[in-house]
Parts: structure tokens; sequence; C-alpha cells
């Protein structure tokens, strides 16, 4: 694995990826594309490069589709920024004052990351974590869907098989987008709680943004 990866390249888009490429793969074999025993013949080295580039490749692809499922699965997504910031200045209220809570709060992980290398690392695990969840729906679904067609049409196994694994595989789907959800909050709440004790964050906003400072932000 290359050394440059980051923990965000891992999480965030291999994994999803190889998920998704093992769904396909799947459908390959289901639909007579590939045979079994074709890919146990396949090199060993071949099939792990290859797979590894194609899994980064469609994890990419997944970020938008990821993004786009998340409200479908989570009503309260909306505004979900905002709303952590207030609460952060319900339980903090001596903070509630300061400059960073006024700014984008994915703007503030970078600024973090910035000032502290080790809180970053830590935020930008559990973003990379957020979103390997959210993103990994989608090829849920996709196994899903690839499990009930099977059930319907080739019916390879008993029929009980599908209909426990399709409402698990629903049920794992609605489960990723909920915790995926939860890591993208904590992400934000630890550089809230990691820019409270930064106070050179507050002096670089007020050199680099147009906020007024002079005015009570709430």
């Amino acid at each position: 694995m290359p050394s440059n990866w980051s923990v965000f390249d891992i999480f965030a888009n291999i994994f999803p990826g190889a998920l998704c490429l093992a769904v396909l793969q799947q459908l390959a074999v289901s639909a007579g594309w590939l045979g079994e025993a074709e890919i146990l013949s396949w090199n060993t080295t071949y099939v792990f490069v290859c797979g590894l580039a194609l899994s980064y490749f469609l994890g990419t692809l997944l970020m938008p589709l990821g993004r786009y499922l998340i409200p479908l699965f989570n009503r309260s997504h909306a505004d979900w920024k905002n709303r952590t910031a207030e609460k952060f200045k319900t339980r903090n209220p001596e903070f509630a004052d300061r400059l960073f809570l006024r700014i984008n709060p994915l703007l503030l992980i970078t600024a973090v990351d910035l000032h502290s290398s080790e809180f970053g690392r830590e935020i930008r695990r559990l973003q990379a974590l957020g979103i390997m969840l959210r993103n990994a729906v989608v090829p849920i679904l996709a196994g899903a869907g690839l499990v009930l067609l099977e059930g319907l049409f080739a019916r390879r196994f008993p029929a009980m098989i599908y209909v426990a694994v399709v409402p698990s595989l629903l049920a794992l789907a609605f489960g990723s987008s909920r915790a995926g959800v939860r890591r993208s909050r904590m992400a934000v709440e630890k550089a809230f709680h990691a820019a409270a004790w930064l106070p050179e964050i507050d002096d670089s906003l007020r050199q680099h943004t147009t906020l007024d400072t002079t005015t009570d932000p709430d």
C-alpha cells in the first residue's frame, strides 16, 4: 500500500469502494460473466493491485451518492452543523462568545489540524470513519438489491435465506448511515473542544476572515 495514503484515503475511499467492488464481482458471477474458478485462477498480486486501485476509484465515485442518501435515512441531518455548535454553547457557556463557533465547522477542523497535529489526526480519523460508514450505505443497498433479484429469479439457496438476508442488509444500511452521522458530529464536537483550548485559532480567524468580532454572535 502506498505510504503516502492517509487514514482518510483508506477509510473514506478504499473500504466503501471495496464493498462496491465485491457487489460488482458477485453481480458478474450471478450473471454468468465470470466463473468462480476463473477468479481463483487469477494472479494474487494482480488482483491485489487492481482491486486496491478500483476500490479507491469506486470509493471516490461513491462520495456524492453517500452525501445524497444521508438525508433520506436521517431526517435530523439537516442543519446538523449549526445545531452541534448550539449544543456546544449550551454545555459550555463560557466559550459561547469564541470566534471559532461562528465559522464552518469543516473549516475549523482544518484550522485545528494546522495548530495541533495531534488533535487534527484524531479529528480526521473520526471524520474519515463517518464518511466511510455513510458511503458504505450505497454498496450495502446494492447488495440487498442483488440478493433480492437472485431470490426472485435464480433461487440458488432456500427462500428463507433471502427472506432473512434482505431485511438484515437494509437494517445494516440504516445503522451504517446513522453511525456515520454520529461520527461526523463527534469530529466537529472534538474540533470545538480542541479549539476552545487553542486561543491562537481565534487570532488567525481575525486575520483571515471578515467576521464582525464586535457584535454578539448569538
